[in-house]
């Protein structure tokens, strides 16, 4: 129940309040609460994909129904939130569409780059398995499906507006659907682990006004420190980060969030094939992985 609680804004039902900067700021997130503590583990996310290891990914089987119902400002992002009929299959399990949600700029980084603005699917499965897809936005042309949810963007915290009609997810989604795969968390409190990450490898486009629209807002992204280095095949294997003192990235959109983010090793799709994991890896940090690492 406090995952799920979490995923729809912090402060419900009186959970701890954090914030991106200050007394609440990441560095003091596992402070705040006992429910928080795994925002000190060694399996934590947002991640910069830096290395590659070629492995031949199945396809993410996606389907989403016109189910986007409503959108939220929860004091920390926009978010839509999802009606019962979306779903995707990752490793046979199916994963049940919540919402998605916005982050300008990227919380993630591939190759070091951040993208102006990111968006991630949240998915959950029977056992409470969470999965997300995430897609980099690149500044170019208008995107039609963002401008139908960006039409009644709550402009203040705790606003909400139902849709008129319900709007579709897939609209969203790049159609190149190659991906990124790594084991990971939640990238705010209470920052659980055992998250399936699914990164798109194209990207999509919205307009600098578009983008601006989310940017303008009070809540920002997480940033990146290049804290260690793991390697990816099915999941991945990682030693726990290093002390020091995050890089603060570089947004005038408002508090950037001083958490580390890991450098991981990034997975691609080329010919061949990719022996399935024959038994689980202990990856640590409480992740529930899904193969092995050879």
């Amino acid at each position: 129940m406090t995952l799920l609680l979490a995923l729809f804004g912090a402060g419900a039902m009186g959970e701890a309040r954090w914030a991106y900067s200050g007394d609440g700021g990441p560095a003091n997130w596992a402070e705040l609460s006992p429910d928080y503590a795994a925002c000190a583990g060694v399996n934590q996310s947002p991640v910069d994909l830096a290395e590659f290891v070629d492995a031949a990914l199945p396809p993410i089987d996606i389907r989403y129904a016109t189910s986007g119902v409503a959108i939220v400002n929860n004091g920390h992002t926009v978010q839509v939130n999802a009606a019962d009929g979306s779903e995707i299959s990752v490793d046979g399990r199916s994963y049940r569409l919540l919402q998605l949600h916005f982050h300008a700029p990227s919380e993630n980084r591939i190759e070091g780059v951040e993208f102006p603005m990111e968006v991630h699917f949240v998915h959950v499965g029977p056992d409470g398995g969470l999965a997300v897809i995430a897609v980099m936005f690149e500044a170019g042309e208008h995107n039609a499906a963002l401008a139908q949810a960006w039409r009644h963007m709550p402009s203040s915290a705790d606003g909400e507006h139902v849709f008129d009609a319900p709007i579709a997810p897939v609209d969203l989604l790049p159609e190149a659907r190659d991906y990124y795969r790594f084991n990971g968390s939640l990238t705010t409190p209470p920052c659980s682990e055992g998250v399936i990450w699914l990164v798109m490898k194209a990207t999509t486009t919205a307009s600098g006004e578009q983008i601006a629209a989310l940017g303008e807002a009070r809540w920002a992204a997480p940033t990146t420190d290049p804290c260690n280095r793991a390697t990816l095949a099915w999941c991945c294997a990682r030693s726990a980060p290093p002390r020091g003192t995050a890089s603060k990235g570089g947004s005038p959109r408002g508090h950037v969030n001083a958490r580390k983010r890991r450098t991981l090793g990034r997975l691609v799709q080329p010919p061949g094939q990719f022996d399935p994991p024959r038994q689980p890896l202990d990856v640590g940090g409480g992740s529930q992985p899904r193969g092995i690492l050879r």
